[in-house]
């Protein structure tokens, strides 16, 4: 193989600012000419960000994209380096039926003519909608390039995941065409053999992908003999988080280099020395590590995409391009001048989730961007003194601003008002109206983003109350309340000192009645857990869920099998979580903001309607078992 050196950028683009995007490459180029590179490569949809949405469809867009790439490729013409990256492209046949747009990579080098090649494989599954919007391109249009001399192959992202060898089960190959199969086989055939196979990609995470994605790639290197580049972008857009951990797989099914996680970076790769890189130990293992890092991506981009906080490497660039740029006008929504930050509130209770994220805000916006506010309702008989103990020891450590408001007065005035008996679930959604409304008209009177603390499992079972505690950015209703406890024990090992044994040990309560404790109208989360990630896996196929615990002889699973009396008390919680989840709780999952996936429990992944006679939960699950004879 030829040594070209190719500089492996990862970037993390803004949404729809593709003037913003193409000033930030273009300074990208420099940089790689400055190292030495014959070649830059960016990621997926780099110059317009992925994905736009609809916005995709707006032709201003287009045009604007068009524009950049066309000042991306002059400046690559003054610097003497070339460039490939992804932007999307207009199908001609758009008025004749077919989709609006190509998703594509430009590859053009200094004095040589522009090459496009189009997506094959459109994902439309899952957090994936690009056939709503993408046209999906044929085989033929896929070809070898040389670069200085070296042969490479190009594919785009989903594009790497339909190969019989990456993925061992047809269930998962959902497409007729194998691009990687195309390129490494079936040209090969033909004498036109790669050097090297890059997957150009924008490619969201959640905790474990990255490990699947290097398991996949390691298969297609070893059995192609070719190595793999998998070039991914970063930053997180909504519900969706790129870790970038962009790789390299050496010809032998290695795994020799992995770029930054969470950020952005660059690697400038010398093709010729791929196979005698050293082989690089799983860097993935941690997997709360994983979890931090992710968290940390989504609100630091969620707030500065949007416009809310401006940090001192955007104003730099502003200040170095905006004046002399006939983009001036365009270059960016964000319009200060200075630096500022994004000030949230959060409900602080002294439990585990309120605690957890006001940790993640602090470690991750720092603390004079964080208020916690306690609101305590007949003190030692609904709200306990020991949670009001713990949520102002923890706002010392954490060194965060906590203020308290009692709200006996407002919650029992209206109880006597609207006669609301005390042992009646309105009684309890009332005092988490009321705190809500306190949350709300203080984020609103000072500017600040109310920080949602319901997890994963809450939001499964519905336990919480619109208009009250299921409103605010749901920074962790993809996280099991499991994973929320390890995730506070791993920040103890990493020394936060405001996370004490006797609140990670304590029983959860909503302590909206009294004695009240969430394993009494859910059960152990530590038992109802897998139970109700197996529900939101299988879409509710009882079936599934039922031999998945019924048949499995492993030792975690003694617990839901182990005796007769073990299997009828799992089905009898089975029965109870089903309808939980399947039937009565979907409407409140609608009044969420969007839900940031951090787990593969997400529920951007879950289209589920509300109006619906799809089961009767409780019979379904009992011709089931008596068919199976469990």
């Amino acid at each position: 193989m030829k040594n070209v050196k190719i500089n492996l950028v990862q970037f993390n683009p803004v949404i729809g600012n593709p003037e913003y995007n193409a000033l930030r490459i273009i300074e990208c180029l420099a940089e790689s000419k400055k190292m030495g590179s014959k070649m830059a490569l960016f990621g997926e949809l780099a110059i317009s960000g992925y994905y736009a949405q609809d916005i995709f469809l707006n032709d201003d867009l287009m045009k604007r994209t068009d524009r950049a790439w066309k000042q991306i490729k002059h400046s690559a013409d003054q610097i003497k380096i070339g460039v490939c990256i992804g932007l999307p492209v207009y199908n001609k046949a758009r008025h004749k039926g077919a989709k609006h747009l190509f998703n594509a990579i430009k590859i053009y080098q200094p004095k040589k003519n522009e090459y496009t090649q189009h997506k094959v494989c459109i994902p439309t599954y899952s957090e994936f909608d690009e056939d709503r919007w993408f046209q999906s391109a044929g085989l033929g249009q896929i070809k070898i390039n040389n670069i200085a001399g070296l042969k490479v192959g190009f594919v785009i992202c989903e594009d790497g995941w339909n190969n019989r060898y990456g993925i061992s089960s047809s269930d998962y190959r959902l497409y007729k065409d194998d691009p990687i199969e195309h390129l490494l086989k079936t040209l090969a055939d033909k004498k036109r053999t790669p050097d090297i196979l890059i997957n150009i990609s924008a490619s969201p995470d959640y905790i474990g992908k990255q490990n699947i994605r290097i398991a996949m790639n390691k298969r297609i290197a070893k059995k192609y003999k070719t190595p793999v580049v998998f070039l991914n972008i970063t930053g997180a857009q909504d519900e969706l988080v790129f870790g970038g951990r962009s790789f390299v797989i050496n010809s032998k099914g290695a795994l020799v280099y992995q770029m930054k996680g969470f950020s952005e970076d660059n690697f400038v790769i010398n093709t010729a020395k791929i196979n005698s890189m050293k082989k690089l130990k799983n860097p993935n293992k941690d997997r709360m590590a994983e979890l931090d890092g992710m968290m940390g991506l989504y609100l630091r981009d969620y707030f500065r995409k949007s416009g809310l906080s401006v940090d001192k490497d955007y104003l730099e660039l502003k200040k170095k391009w905006v004046q002399n740029s006939h983009w001036a006008k365009s270059v960016a929504r964000i319009h200060s001048n200075q630096e500022k930050q994004v000030k949230t509130i959060l409900g602080l209770s002294g439990g585990k989730d309120s605690t957890a994220v006001a940790c993640i805000l602090k470690r991750h916006l720092g603390k004079e961007n964080v208020l916690g506010v306690m609101m305590p309702y007949k003190m030692g008989e609904y709200s306990q003194i020991e949670s009001k103990t713990l949520a102002s020891e923890l706002a010392e450590k954490l060194q965060i601003e906590i203020r308290e408001y009692e709200i006996d007065e407002e919650v029992d005035r209206l109880k006597k008002e609207l006669n609301l008996p005390s042992e009646k679930l309105a009684h309890q959604n009332l005092q988490a109206r009321i705190r809500a409304t306190i949350l709300w008209s203080i984020a609103n009177n000072e500017g600040r983003m109310v920080i949602n603390t319901t997890n994963f499992s809450e939001a499964a079972m519905g336990y919480g109350t619109i208009g009250g505690d299921l409103l605010g950015l749901p920074l962790i209703a993809s996280i099991p309340a499991t994973m929320v406890v390890k995730y506070l024990s791993w920040l103890k090992k990493q020394g936060e000192i405001a996370i004490s044994d006797e609140m990670v040990n304590r029983k959860p309560s909503a302590e909206l009645a009294p004695n009240q404790f969430d394993e009494n109208e859910l059960g152990n989360y530590s038992y109802i857990d897998p139970i109700i990630e197996s529900l939101r896996m299988n879409y509710g196929d009882m079936r599934k869920v039922i031999t998945q615990f019924m048949c499995s002889k492993k030792k975690s699973y003694k617990q839901y099998n182990g005796s007769k009396e073990k299997r009828l008390f799992f089905i009898n919680k089975l029965k109870f979580l089903s309808k939980k989840l399947l039937v009565q709780s979907e409407f409140k999952r609608w009044y969420y903001n969007k839900t940031p996936q951090f787990t593969p429990f997400s529920w951007l992944r879950w289209k589920w309607p509300i109006a619906n006679s799809f089961m009767d939960t409780d019979r379904y699950i009992d011709e089931i078992v008596k068919k199976k004879k469990y």
